[in-house]
């Protein structure tokens, strides 16, 4: 359905589970008091707003425009949050989760950042998400954020054992940031990298992608515990 102005409303004491798909509104409120599981695909919202009381466990974004985005204050319980080809506000954005120390899986993949200067700090991930085992990460690198990203603290992902990075270009920013993460994720059991590669139409844009990879086999042969997988788009 289509309406940009038009308001939906739904109430539920017992519903678990919500998925909404293709929709383009004004506004979206739910009120769900035992929901866990919350899912919008390819929705077009000014706002949408859950009410309820913290049952939330999985929360999925994909392909979604949102102007305002409110989960309420109690997400304790949260464990998955997959957001995906969205521009997002990171600060705004990670202070909604911020208190959920429960999080086991924090997927960020195809992401915008609202403002270029955005950092994804592993420091305060670290802090804020003890139990987080597989974290999934994939946008627009550049050099000062990811310097900032990577090297601010000390604090490790200790838990992390499934680490998927996805490139758009192929540069030396993702080898550095594909390095940088090995060193805080000591625990590691396994890497995926996911990338696209165009076809090459030269000799020097065969020989960047030769060296490209030339440097992440020499760079995972020393983390011999690692399974490391390719997939390309």
């Amino acid at each position: 359905m289509s309406d940009a102005q038009a308001t939906i409303e739904l109430c539920s004491s017992t519903l678990k589970s919500v998925y909404i798909e293709a929709i383009s509104l004004d506004k979206f409120i739910l009120e769900a008091d035992s929901i866990e599981c919350l899912h919008l695909k390819d929705c077009a919202l000014e706002l949408f707003e859950l009410v309820g009381k913290g049952t939330l466990k999985h929360f999925k974004l994909d392909d979604v425009s949102l102007i305002h985005l409110d989960i309420g204050e109690t997400v304790d319980n949260l464990e998955i949050v997959d957001i995906s080809n969205f521009t997002i506000v990171w600060p705004r954005f990670y202070h909604m989760i911020s208190k959920s120390s429960k999080l086991r899986r924090l997927r960020l993949w195809d992401v915008v950042f609202d403002d270029e200067e955005d950092v994804v700090d592993l420091e305060t991930i670290a802090d804020c998400f003890p139990q987080l085992s597989h974290l999934s990460l994939s946008y627009d690198l550049k050099d000062a954020v990811l310097h900032y990203g990577l090297h601010h603290g000390n604090s490790n992902l200790e838990n992390v054992v499934v680490l998927e990075l996805g490139w758009t270009v192929i540069n030396d920013l993702f080898s550095h940031w594909v390095e940088g993460l090995l060193k805080r994720c000591p625990n590691l059991k396994k890497l995926i990298l996911h990338g696209i590669i165009s076809e090459a139409k030269s000799h020097e844009e065969c020989q960047i992608l030769s060296d490209f990879f030339s440097y992440l086999f020499k760079l995972t042969r020393k983390y011999t515990a690692v399974d490391v997988q390719f997939k390309f788009d």
